[in-house]
């Protein structure tokens, strides 16, 4: 068995924090411009002035969450609350596996989302994290289902991305598999960075939140 079907759950986590990683410096790059369009859109409303963090999610086509923040604060609050709607229960999913608890969580012969044994796979992440050896794939540059292009243009940041996967990992969720198949179609999706071509998006919906 080679590194590549070894490590699914590590390669998804690291293409994930590649994915973060590139829109976090063009969410930087973003900041001045978005901070005074959200102190407008969040200044009112129930519970504005009780402090704490806001944020208002908008999602736009194949499920993608755009953030409006006050500050880093509200945008991690944001960023939080979109991925626990999208991800939760795989994210949970695999730090019980990771950990090798499944069997006590789930019993000893039930089975992974890999089809694997729960007693056969705590077995292995025991070993593994025994070992040791989880630093070394880590370490590695990992192959990623992601690939973005982005033009910096004196209107912003002009983006198109590939990704090999859905935005959400319910199987139920229509973006499970929407991004998927334009992958397989190599079809690019232009992505959304401005007011504007955020509300302007086809099947827009937005959740605010207080804390």
């Amino acid at each position: 068995m080679n590194q590549r079907q070894k490590w699914p759950g590590l390669r998804q986590l690291a293409a994930g924090a590649l994915a973060l990683g590139l829109a976090a410096g063009l969410l930087t790059a973003l900041v001045p411009a978005s901070a005074q369009a959200a102190d407008a859109d969040l200044a009112a409303g129930p519970g504005a002035d009780r402090g704490g963090w806001t944020a208002k999610i908008r999602r736009t086509e194949y499920g993608v969450p755009h953030i409006l923040a006050r500050d880093f604060g509200g945008v991690g609050y944001g960023y939080g609350y979109a991925f626990a709607q999208d991800n939760l229960c795989r994210l949970a999913d695999q730090v019980v596996t990771v950990r090798g608890e499944r069997s006590r969580w789930f019993g000893p012969d039930s089975r992974s989302v890999d089809r694997l044994g729960n007693l056969e796979s705590d077995t292995f992440q025991q070993g593994v994290l025994r070992s040791g050896t989880v630093r070394r794939p880590l370490a590695r540059p990992a192959p990623s289902g992601f690939l973005m292009a982005t033009e910096l243009t004196d209107r912003g940041p002009r983006t198109r991305t590939l990704l090999a996967y859905g935005q959400s990992a319910d199987p139920t969720s229509p973006h499970f598999t929407d991004r998927t198949r334009r992958y397989a179609r190599k079809q690019w999706v232009a992505e959304r960075f401005t007011e504007a071509e955020i509300r302007s998006a086809p099947g827009l919906t937005v959740t605010t939140l207080r804390r």
